[in-house]
């Protein structure tokens, strides 16, 4: 039996991101999401846990930095001012410059041993600034025209008595009263990156804040690569289908609790990658040399 901070169920909650370090490897899991709560995890483990939880991984940076960016466009937009284009990119740009300088200590491939590379730097340099003109070149004007109602806030809510947080990239509602939810897209625009589970949960989101049936929620996924714009639209028995999944991983969640519960999953790529690579027995980082 885990001896568990009792801070551990007041704090449990099923987010997207939750859902996808789960179910691709059980012990990175376990680091992020259970050990600091466990008692008998020494103290010293923990606060080398704590700050690797502030690691980045290379696969995730260039679309957290443009997502960063709109949020920096559309924070300055519901003040009643809008960034340039060159402004947005001088956004971006900083900010890559900070994780080029610090990337021995911020980014989770280089902390692990990678050399550093500047060809990496300079490709999210010319991807992340093609994208963000995308976006106001070619998203933004038609988005302009809904009313902006938030962005990037962090919601808590329950669906069937779990609970559950969100954080959507744009939420609007049209002049007739449809409530718009917005998704970034920096990958390709294949199915590979799209998930009926995210957008259906945000959808559910949607339906409680704003009292409306979630089947009547547009949720657009914008691919920021491409320019393509996907409408998602589930049916009521595809609601109840994802309300049964949050349901049964929140039960996982509190029942997964032990490190042998949560066995890893090491492969070269995810070991490199990850932020707890150095304080895990089973990490493969082959990948470094």
């Amino acid at each position: 039996m885990v001896d568990l901070d009792p801070k551990f169920l007041d704090y449990l909650r099923w987010t997207f991101s939750r859902h996808l370090t789960f179910h691709e490897c059980r012990r990175a899991y376990w680091f992020d999401y259970v050990a600091t709560y466990d008692r008998e995890v020494d103290s010293h483990l923990k606060n080398k846990i704590w700050k690797l939880k502030d690691l980045t991984s290379k696969r995730f940076l260039a679309g957290s930095l443009v997502h960063n960016a709109i949020a920096e466009f559309l924070s300055n937009l519901s003040k009643g001012r809008e960034m340039t284009e060159n402004e947005l990119h001088d956004h971006l740009l900083q900010n890559i410059e900070r994780y080029r300088r610090t990337a021995r200590d911020t980014l989770a491939e280089y902390f692990n041993g990678l050399a550093s590379e500047q060809t990496y730097f300079d490709r999210v340099r010319t991807e992340g600034t093609e994208q963000l003109s995308m976006f106001l070149r070619v998203m933004w004007p038609p988005l302009s025209r809904l009313g902006y109602t938030q962005h990037e806030k962090p919601e808590r809510f329950e669906i069937d008595d779990i609970p559950v947080t969100v954080k959507i990239d744009l939420v609007s509602k049209s002049p007739d009263g449809r409530i718009f939810v917005i998704d970034w897209k920096t990958g390709g625009d294949d199915e590979r990156y799209q998930s009926d589970l995210q957008i259906g949960v945000y959808a559910l989101w949607a339906a409680w804040k704003f009292g409306v049936d979630p089947t009547t929620v547009v949720t657009d996924l914008y691919y920021l690569r491409s320019g393509k714009t996907v409408s998602k639209h589930l049916t009521s028995r595809e609601f109840d289908g994802i309300r049964q999944t949050v349901a049964a991983e929140y039960q996982e969640f509190k029942k997964a609790t032990s490190k042998d519960a949560n066995p890893p999953s090491p492969a070269p790529d995810r070991c490199l990658g990850c932020k707890f690579a150095t304080v895990c027995e089973a990490a493969d980082l082959t990948g470094a040399r």
